[in-house]
Order: C-alpha cells, then structure tokens, then sequence
C-alpha cells in the first residue's frame, strides 16, 4: 500500500459541493442533499468532519450529540480509498472529541448487509442493540452502541 497524507479537518462551505458528489456516488437510494450538509454547520452541538488526500474529499463524518450521547449521522469513505484506514481515521476523531466532552455513548444506525462497515464497527467495540426492520429503502438496520 502506498503512503499518503490523510488530513482531517472540519467541514467548511467550501467542502459541501465534493461532499454532496460523493454523497450521491455512495448513498443512491437515500443520499442526503446539499442543505443537508450546509445546515449542519450551522448547529450547535453537531460535528462535520472531513477527510482529505491531497485536497481531495475521501471521506466525511456527521455526529451530532446532547447530554453525554453522540449520535453518527453519516460516515462515508470514496470507494476508492475504502479498506486504507479513512473511516478509522474519522471514527478515532469523534470518538476522541467525545471523550474529551463527556460523551458516554455513542450511538449509530448501519445497514444489515453492509458487511465491511459492520465489521470496523465491531473493531472499535460497538455492539448491536436492536435491528429496525425496512430502516432503510434497500435493507433492515443494526443500532449499535459503544460505551465510552
């Protein structure tokens, strides 16, 4: 594997068009729309990261969190580079800004047949909680949970 230089940052105005691109790529059936994107820099209590390879979107987080819960919203990694340790990348960032602001739970929502990112969940200790049938237009969902 080639080395790169992966660089997190929060998300600006400038980022959402890339983002919205990508978003479209990897979510056909339920892709969140561009207003989305722009109203969650305007929230408090919410977090929009990016990740970039040579000012370049690879991949993007949205958490949103109240008390001492952390909700993921959205993680999502370019094809491409998927399997090179992005989204580990950006879950070690939230779960990092959630530790240091007294988060206890961090709580998420993944579809049942989407086997690679069940499987990095699990790496980082998230266990199921209940499954929500028809959650999504294309398949049933796991809620998970990590405790902090």
């Amino acid at each position: 594997m080639e080395d790169f230089s992966l660089e997190l940052h929060n998300a600006t105005i400038d980022d959402i068009d890339k983002v919205v691109f990508l978003e479209n790529q990897l979510f056909v059936y339920d892709a969140w729309i561009n207003n989305m994107f722009k109203n969650i820099l305007n929230y408090k209590n919410h977090s929009f990261v990016v990740a970039k390879v040579s000012d370049n979107i690879v991949g993007y987080i949205c958490t949103q969190y109240i008390l001492d819960e952390m909700a993921i919203d959205n993680l999502a990694v370019d094809a491409a580079w998927q399997g090179r340790g992005v989204a580990s990348a950006l879950l070690n960032n939230q779960i990092s800004k959630a530790q240091n602001i007294g988060i206890r739970h961090i709580f998420l929502e993944v579809a049942t047949n989407n086997t690679a990112a069940l499987k990095l969940y699990e790496k980082f200790g998230f266990k199921a909680l209940r499954l929500r049938k028809n959650y999504y237009t294309y398949s049933d969902a796991l809620e998970l949970r990590l405790d902090l």
